[in-house]
């Protein structure tokens, strides 16, 4: 499945079976590191780098924002 916002390939790091809904938006991917088993629900927002864990899941309306 493709994403409307960013490019997937262009993520640090994106493990095996993560799972990342299409309305996702990701405002610096190259700085994301996803781990394996990872669930990212639609309308969430990551706009600074972030490492999630294995096995994680980020509700649908979550912000994730930092310095």
């Amino acid at each position: 499945m493709d994403n409307l916002f960013f490019d997937r390939k262009k993520l640090k790091y994106c493990g095996e079976g993560v799972i990342i809904g299409k309305t996702v938006r990701i405002r610096k991917p190259e700085e994301c590191i996803i781990g394996d088993g990872t669930i990212i629900d639609d309308f969430t927002y990551i706009s600074s780098a972030v490492e999630i864990g294995r096995n994680c899941h980020i509700a649908s309306n979550v912000s994730i924002s930092g310095g």
